[in-house]
């Protein structure tokens, strides 16, 4: 079955700002083939929504999803299923806040942000992390900060700075700093 989405939103004003809220979701079925030694199908769902409000120069966003066979990162893909076929469910956040001023130097915008993406062990996963063969990452976490600083329509300076930890299954750790200075130019 090809995959179906679906996404509600609604947007408003308020006296000094405005807001936007949505909630999506989204369903797909895949067959193994043959070559893949596996049988059956998987499914894929996921439902995510949340929430910005811009007020005053700020600009605040909080957005969630939860969802099963999607994985961290590419959809029936990559650890969306574990060896066996079984679909992993996962979830995850992040929350951003920005604050954007005017000076004599152009438009600058200041942000926070922290975010997870958290996946749940399959009994495949834990047989497999037991025998030693093979660990699944439990869980990603993400700080930023950063500033961003338009000198015209066209460019941005960007300045930022993140910490990420990344925690596996059987408790081995991984953490790292980051730090990105460039431009951004569009035309």
């Amino acid at each position: 079955m090809p995959r179906v989405e679906s996404e509600l939103s609604y947007a408003g004003v308020f006296e000094g700002g405005s807001f936007k809220a949505w909630v999506s979701g989204m369903y797909q079925e895949a067959k193994f083939t043959g070559d893949s030694g596996l049988s059956g199908s998987v499914e894929a769902y996921g439902v995510a929504g949340g929430i910005q409000v811009l007020y005053k120069g700020f600009d605040v966003v909080l957005s969630g999803f939860e969802n099963q066979g999607v994985g961290s990162l590419l959809m029936l893909d990559y650890d969306s299923l574990d060896a066996s076929g079984e679909e992993r469910d996962g979830r995850g956040y992040i929350a951003q806040v920005m604050y954007g001023f005017d000076n004599r130097w152009g438009k600058t915008k200041l942000g926070l942000s922290y975010g997870a993406n958290i996946m749940d062990e399959t009994s495949g996963d834990r047989q497999q992390r037991l025998a030693g063969t093979e660990v699944q990452i439990e869980e990603q976490n993400l700080f930023g900060v950063g500033a961003y600083h338009d000198i015209n329509d066209h460019l941005k300076l960007i300045l930022e700075y993140f910490y990420t930890d990344n925690q596996w299954f059987d408790g081995a750790g991984q953490q790292s700093h980051m730090v990105a200075v460039g431009t951004f130019f569009t035309w």
